[in-house]
């Protein structure tokens, strides 16, 4: 998908981002491990565990990862194995983690499905929105 993307003449040359939501955020990031073209890898509630960790120098976007901290479906373990895991492969990333708030911060519709792992957070998604605008500007110039 990623190769039609840029194969296509309308983006001949233009910089290419992969930003996701839950597994969307986890498919970014698994194409920065595997080392794709890209300017920007973000990832809003995602999934941070892979089967394929990168090697070193591999990656070649800036990471921006925005997690909330009370997701259990991406446990404190998970986390730090993320944060060695880009460590070792000397990715430059960043990581912003919104301390209470769950899975699904993002999505208004979150607290209506009665699940008790989602929970959208107002102020983590204005946040959020926000370090993804910061980053791009930063990364597009």
């Amino acid at each position: 998908v990623l190769s039609a993307l840029v194969n296509h003449e309308a983006a001949a040359s233009l910089p290419v981002a992969a930003i996701g939501y839950c597994m969307g955020g986890q498919a970014a990031l698994e194409l920065a491990r595997d080392g794709a073209d890209l300017v920007l890898a973000a990832s809003f509630h995602g999934l941070l565990d892979t089967a394929l960790p990168a090697g070193s120098g591999v990656i070649k976007p800036r990471i921006l990862v925005c997690h909330g901290d009370a997701d259990p479906l991406v446990p404190r373990t998970q986390v730090m194995s993320f944060w060695e895991e880009m460590d070792a492969a000397g990715a430059n990333w960043h990581f912003h983690s919104y301390a209470g708030v769950k899975h699904g911060f993002t999505d208004p519709g979150s607290d209506d499905r009665g699940m008790a792992a989602i929970g959208y957070d107002k102020s983590a998604d204005r946040q959020s929105w926000s370090a993804l605008v910061e980053m791009l500007d930063e990364v597009l110039g």
